[in-house]
């Protein structure tokens, strides 16, 4: 089925089609009739252009709010919802629903079940509730809340329509990369106890109370392609080192070795046997490398432990480390020489 909400002159029109069936719902102006015709959908509901309020029963159907500000509920089943105009509120209820918020700013409620749920334009608020959801700002600057369940959040491309994810948990939810962003486009950085996603200098989306390094690829779905530059605080520690994730081919990553910045550490994971080629390069003072093996202690943590390789070129000469390493965790130690 094909569902399009069309506003313009006043009317709104939502127009759903299966092969040769549709459902035809028109908000007309107050002088005239309100119009519903249907010839595969009887249970279809078209509200009038005040501030409506509807509550649906179990049966599963499709409600369009129009205009006004409408307060919509599902029922227990698979309900289909569409705000329409104006500054509406939708909670689905139980079943697996689809809920747009369209036009306004919205706040829209999934309810238990696995719910899709787009905000449309406007400044909404979203929550997912139980289940696993899909969940999509669209345009304008949208709270969204996954809820309990492995939840999929839907990024946006301008930093104009950009996202606050209260809930979002490395490992378990996903982030959908939006069409023509890869991730090698993205920096991940720390701000403020939370984590930014950043692309050109706009934030496309911000990770509430996430800590940067614990984003890795796994996290995402769409045009994945080598990982991205790390953000790490300058002179940072080992126990505050850099996450590069999990090593599976070829990465490049950045760093910065000046005069104010004597250490940087970052620490890397290889879930098998891997040659590994770590290359410092493009110095314009001298800088060093160093590997060194993870320690893991009795309670799971993992800390730094022997220096296993190193490389110290002299001045600005590039530095080197070529050796075939293991399955475990290792740290990198780049410090000015």
């Amino acid at each position: 089925m094909v569902l399009n909400i069309v506003t313009d002159g006043g009317f709104d029109f939502g127009i759903a089609t299966d092969a040769g069936d549709q459902v035809i719902m028109a908000q007309l102006p107050a002088d005239e009739l309100n119009q519903l015709s249907s010839s595969a959908f009887p249970d279809a509901i078209a509200l009038l252009g005040g501030n409506d309020v509807f509550e649906n029963d179990d049966t599963g159907r499709i409600a369009f709010g129009n205009a006004g500000n409408d307060t919509i509920f599902g029922g227990g089943g698979n309900d289909t919802i569409a705000g329409g105009r104006d500054d509406d509120y939708i909670d689905g209820r139980g079943g697996d629903n689809i809920l747009f918020g369209n036009l306004g700013n919205d706040t829209v409620i999934g309810g238990s079940g696995n719910d899709t749920i787009f905000g449309g334009q406007g400044n909404d608020v979203i929550i997912g509730g139980p289940g696993n959801d899909v969940l999509s700002g669209d345009r304008g600057l949208d709270t969204l809340t996954g809820g309990e369940g492995a939840d999929e959040f839907i990024m946006q491309s301008s930093g104009a329509d950009r996202d606050l994810i209260t809930d979002f948990q490395p490992g378990v939810d996903k982030l959908r990369l939006p069409d023509g962003v890869a991730f090698t486009d993205l920096q991940i950085r720390d701000a403020a106890g939370n984590t930014e996603m950043v692309r050109n200098g706009e934030v496309l989306a911000i990770l509430n109370g996430v800590v940067a390094s614990s984003v890795t690829t796994n996290d995402f779905i769409g045009d994945i392609g080598e990982t991205p530059p790390v953000a790490v605080t300058p002179g940072n520690t080992p126990s505050t080192a850099g996450d590069l994730g999990v090593f599976s081919g070829n990465r490049t990553f950045e760093d910065f070795v000046g005069t104010t910045d004597s250490n940087d550490y970052y620490r890397f994971t290889l879930d098998q046997v891997h040659d590994l080629e770590l290359t410092l390069f493009g110095m314009s003072q001298d800088a060093d490398l160093e590997l060194y093996v993870g320690d893991q202690k009795p309670d799971g943590s993992v800390e730094i432990g022997d220096r296993i390789e190193f490389s110290n070129s002299f001045g600005s000469a590039d530095d080197s480390i070529s050796r075939s390493l293991g399955a475990g965790t290792y740290f990198v130690r780049v410090f000015q020489g």
